[in-house]
C-alpha cells in the first residue's frame, strides 16, 4: 500500500527540553498566530508552538474528552496529559488503519514515517535522535525514544501472526492472518474483560490450522462459534465497560505467540475507569541479555497496580534505550484480584547502561490518570 500515517507529538521529556516552562502546553499558553500559505506557512505572532509541525488537536478530539480549557492548559502535568493523549491517539488511529488494511489482499505497507527529524510535532513513531558531541540536544536520546505506536507495531500490528475483530459488539467479524513463511497451528482464545472488576468472559477457544503465508487469512464471526459455557455467551459486549482480548497460543502449550487487546469504543466513552490505577514501577538490577538487542546488558522492570485492569500503560525515561514492551494492558490472574504484575526488560542503546539515570527518571502513565485535568495544572487563556 502507498505510504500512510498519523501525526503526533513526542514525549514530555523530548518536548519540554526545547520549550520555556511558560509554554508547556499544546497551544503554548499564548494567543494563536495568524498563519498563511498552507504547508510552507508564514506565521505572524509570538506563539512558539505555531510552527511546531504538526498539530494533533483533531487526533486527540477523536479519542479523548477535550472539554473546558483542555488545549489552553499549561504546566508539566497538563502538558504530560496532552502529549500522552496525542501519542496514544496516533497509536489507536494507526492500529485501526493497519488492522483494516491487513484484512485485505495487501502484501505490504509503507508507513510514514519512522523517525522524527526535530523534537516537535511530526509523523514519526520514534522520537528525534540527538547527535553525538557538543551539539546534542537536551531531552533527546541517541537512537530516539520509541513512541507507543512503535511498540504496538513490534508487539502485534506488524507481527507475522495477528488476530482482530471489527464491527459493533453484536455483529463482530474477526480474522486471523498468517504472514509467516511456515504453516500456523495454534489455539485462538477470544475473551472479554470487565475494566472495573476484571471479570473474564470466554467467547471463543478455537484450534487454528492455516497454510503458510504471506497473506493467508481465516475469517469468522463470533456469532457462529461456540462459547464453551461462558455466562456471557451470545451477549453483546458493552465497550463502555469491557474490552476484548485475542490471544493465540502455540498448539499444545501455553506459549503466547500473539496478543491483541482491543477497545470497542473511543477512550472518552469508557465509563469504568478508576480514579487511579495505583501504578508503581520497580527498577531492578542488571540482568544478562541474550544479545538479540545488540547489547548484553538489560535491566528488569516490574510494574504493579492496585486495580484489576489498567489500559495503555506507558513507561518513559531519560536513559537511552527502549523497553521490551510498552503501551500495554494489565489484567488480573485467573481467579481475579489486582492486575498481574508486568515484568519487562529495559535494553540500553549504545555501549553502556546508565542505571542511575534510568532509576531517577523513569515514570509511568496510564489512561485512568489522565481522564480528568491534573490538579497541578496552570491554565493560561489566550487573550
Amino acid at each position: 500500500a502507498s505510504e500512510f500515517g498519523c501525526v503526533t507529538m513526542s514525549s514530555f521529556e523530548s518536548m519540554s527540553a526545547t520549550l520555556d516552562p511558560r509554554h508547556w502546553g499544546l497551544h503554548g499558553g499564548a494567543p494563536p498566530d495568524t498563519c498563511t500559505a498552507g504547508f510552507n506557512r508564514i506565521c505572524n505572532g509570538t506563539n512558539v508552538m505555531a510552527q511546531r509541525n504538526y498539530p494533533c488537536d483533531s487526533v486527540i478530539a477523536a479519542y479523548f474528552d477535550t472539554s473546558g480549557d483542555y488545549y489552553e492548559a499549561t504546566g508539566p502535568n497538563s502538558f504530560r496529559r496532552q502529549l500522552y493523549h496525542c501519542m496514544i491517539g496516533q497509536a489507536l488511529q494507526m492500529k485501526a488503519t493497519i488492522e483494516s488494511r491487513r484484512s485485505k489482499n495487501e502484501m505490504g505497507h509503507l508507513l510514514w514515517q519512522l523517525n522524527e527529524i526535530w523534537p516537535a510535532g511530526g509523523w514519526g513513531s520514534i522520537e528525534y535522535s540527538a547527535p553525538n558531541g557538543v551539539n546534542a540536544h537536551r531531552g533527546q536520546i541517541i537512537g530516539g525514544r520509541w513512541k507507543p505506536l512503535q511498540y504496538l507495531l513490534r508487539a502485534n500490528l506488524l507481527h507475522d501472526i495477528m488476530a482482530t475483530c471489527s464491527g459493533d459488539s453484536t455483529t463482530q467479524t474477526c480474522y486471523i492472518r498468517n504472514d509467516g513463511s511456515g504453516p500456523l497451528q495454534c489455539t485462538l482464545v477470544i475473551s472479554s474483560f470487565s475494566i472495573e472488576t476484571g471479570a473474564h468472559g470466554l467467547f471463543l477457544k478455537k484450534p487454528i490450522a492455516m497454510k503458510p503465508g504471506p497473506g493467508t487469512i481465516l475469517t469468522f464471526s463470533l456469532n457462529d462459534l461456540p462459547c464453551y459455557g461462558s455466562a456471557e455467551c451470545g451477549m453483546p459486549v458493552d465497550g463502555r465497560t469491557h474490552y476484548l482480548s485475542l490471544d493465540a497460543f502455540k498448539e499444545g502449550s501455553t506459549e503466547l505467540i500473539s496478543r491483541n487487546d482491543m477497545l470497542l469504543v473511543p477512550p472518552k466513552d469508557i465509563a469504568a475507569l478508576p480514579p487511579s490505577s495505583g501504578l508503581e514501577v520497580t527498577v531492578g538490577n542488571r540482568i544478562q541479555s541474550d544479545g538479540a538487542e545488540g547489547n548484553d546488558d538489560a535491566v528488569e522492570i516490574i510494574v504493579t497496580a492496585q486495580v484489576p485492569v489498567v489500559l495503555y500503560v506507558v513507561l518513559t525515561t531519560e536513559a537511552p534505550g527502549r523497553f521490551s514492551d510498552n503501551a500495554f494492558f494489565m489484567r488480573p490472574p485467573v481467579g481475579g484480584g489486582k492486575a498481574h504484575p508486568q515484568k519487562l526488560s529495559f535494553f540500553p542503546f549504545g555501549d553502556s547502561l546508565d542505571l542511575d539515570l534510568l532509576k531517577s527518571t523513569i515514570r509511568v502513565e496510564d489512561m485512568a490518570m489522565y481522564q480528568n485535568p491534573p490538579p497541578e495544572s496552570l491554565v493560561v487563556k489566550a487573550a
